[in-house]
């Protein structure tokens, strides 16, 4: 079959039922991650407590407590000022997200004509990461939405330029920088692409289009100097030696959510969209001006490139990455490989039949990861909080991670008072800046031990929200560590965090009485492990 031969209807149906069916499981599975996410887990409260804020003047002011531009927060306040505020309402618009991120996959296949989205929909739509993390209170579901758009909008534009599309592939530019800071770098990778086919092609007029749409867009985030400026005051506690045999372990973990053998599965499939490129490019001669070849050019450089330059970014940044940097590199190199694969199967004979199979078989491989990860819970801090009801305004909680302050804080409304490790003046963002000064501050908990000390000097119960360390019975504590930077460490907050860890564990073990474990926190079903505390009611003293 060459690409004059019009296909079965075997396998038109075929194509069109592993699409279908794809589809439809992965609504289901978004449905599924609305109805049992359950409450929010700091990292989506502080997005929701930065939209919260008064005015956008005051929000504006405090962007560097967020991890993203402004778009996200625009979203927000304006569901929030719907009256969307309870958590229902919050999952409910990161559904509407998921869907709409499935149907810009859609709708990408139609811009490329590259057949329907088979490997769109089996690699990246279906990825458990993209579904879970796409789906948070969070701007990742939003960014890949708005990424996707501008690599079909841009690539809009590079064909045949004109008004409308280059009205409409520079708003998607706009949107898609001010959602995710990271955008730029795919921006960048997007539009050098388009720019490369457009040179090959002698389209001048299309590439400088293109070109300066991802100048504007590009130009457009120095908004956010003074920001970074403030955010460059205490950014230095993240920053880590991170290289890149640690990073691309992260992307493997990441890509490993939807089985062990998954990370090879993608460079298999990787592998072979290169070499569809490869092949489409060397038989150039011998099919349309344009079309198949132009998109062999492009979509290597966005698999190549995109991959190189997502590296780059993260290598600079610095920040020991979670599963949801990776995630629009998983939506454009989904795309990139069906584009590329889809195109190689207009002009291979078995190609089609090759692609439905493949595709078919990644769906069915991933379903039981994915459908498991679909019911994670956010958090359990509405269990931890529930079985507090019983403790007294003398009595103490304590949470031994500060960050998990900002989740308590919204969801608990009881009378006993309560402190993190260390004790910050605000529980509403994530206040580095704040953790910092504890850094440089002289036995900088020792006002949370006193509290602890006296709580239960007092006959009052302490309730433990969290883990300690603690030194092996009989080994004397090391010195506090001085006021940062470290000599050995520097500015690094993770062996502070740990020393406070185990100073905290070492002044239970020698004051405590009794510790019970409070079992009925722990739901039935999978927990996210970002926050999954323990409790324990502490009482008494030795």
């Amino acid at each position: 079959m060459n690409s004059r031969t019009r296909p079965s209807r075997w396998l038109v149906g075929a194509e069109w039922v592993v699409a279908v069916s794809a589809c439809l499981w992965a609504v289901v599975v978004h449905v599924v991650v609305f109805l049992n996410a359950g409450p929010l887990w700091r990292d989506e409260v502080n997005s929701y407590n930065l939209a919260a804020i008064g005015t956008l003047a005051a929000a504006w002011g405090r962007m560097e407590f967020d991890s993203f531009p402004i778009l996200w927060c625009l979203v927000l306040r304006g569901w929030l000022g719907a009256g969307l505020d309870s958590d229902t309402a919050l999952r409910a618009l990161g559904m509407i997200v998921g869907l709409g991120t499935l149907a810009m996959f859609w709708w990408n296949a139609r811009v490329f004509r590259s057949g329907l989205p088979l490997f769109s929909l089996a690699l990246a739509a279906l990825a458990p990461s993209l579904v879970w993390y796409g789906d948070t209170i969070r701007a990742y579901g939003l960014g890949m939405l708005l990424i996707l758009w501008v690599t079909g909008s841009l690539w809009r534009v590079a064909e045949k330029p004109s008004a409308a599309r280059i009205s409409l592939a520079s708003a998607a530019t706009i949107l898609a920088v001010h959602c995710l800071y990271y955008n730029v770098v795919y921006l960048f990778v997007i539009g050098v692409g388009a720019a490369l086919v457009c040179a090959w092609r002698r389209r001048w007029m299309a590439g400088t289009a293109v070109l300066a749409i991802g100048g504007i867009g590009a130009a457009s985030m120095l908004v956010y100097l003074p920001s970074m400026s403030r955010r460059s005051g205490w950014v230095i506690i993240i920053n880590q030696s991170i290289g890149l045999d640690w990073l691309a372990g992260r992307f493997f973990d990441t890509l490993a959510l939807a089985g062990a053998s998954m990370p090879w599965v993608w460079m298999g499939v990787g592998a072979a969209a290169l070499a569809a490129c490869v092949h489409l490019w060397l038989g150039r001669k011998t099919i349309e001006a344009t079309g198949p070849a132009d998109q062999a050019v492009f979509w290597a450089w966005i698999i190549g490139g995109g991959l190189v330059c997502h590296f780059l970014f993260l290598l600079m940044l610095g920040y020991p990455t979670q599963h949801w940097y990776y995630v629009t590199l998983i939506a454009v190199l989904g795309l990139a490989i069906d584009g590329a694969v889809g195109q190689w199967a207009r002009i291979v004979s078995v190609g089609r039949v090759v692609r439905v199979a493949v595709a078919a078989v990644l769906v069915l491989v991933g379903a039981t990861n994915l459908w498991t990860m679909a019911h994670m819970r956010a958090t359990n801090m509405d269990r931890i909080i529930q079985a507090m009801a019983p403790a007294s305004p003398d009595d103490l909680i304590v949470l031994t991670q500060w960050e998990a302050g900002i989740s308590f804080n919204r969801y608990y409304h009881g009378r006993t008072p309560w402190i993190t490790i260390p004790d910050i003046a605000d529980h509403t963002l994530h206040r580095y800046d704040l953790f910092k000064k504890k850094m440089i501050t002289p036995d900088a908990i020792a006002p949370e031990l006193q509290k602890i000390r006296q709580t239960l000097a007092g006959g009052h119960r302490v309730w433990l929200a969290g883990g300690v360390l603690a030194p092996p019975p009989g080994t004397r504590l090391n010195p506090v560590p001085p006021p940062a930077p470290h000599p050995q460490t520097g500015w690094a907050m993770d062996p502070y965090f740990r020393y406070w860890a185990t100073q905290t564990g070492q002044t239970l073990r020698e004051v405590a009485g009794r510790v019970e474990r409070v079992r009925e926190v722990h739901p039935d079903h999978p927990m996210s492990q970002f926050e999954n505390e323990v409790l324990h009611i502490i009482e008494g003293q030795r």
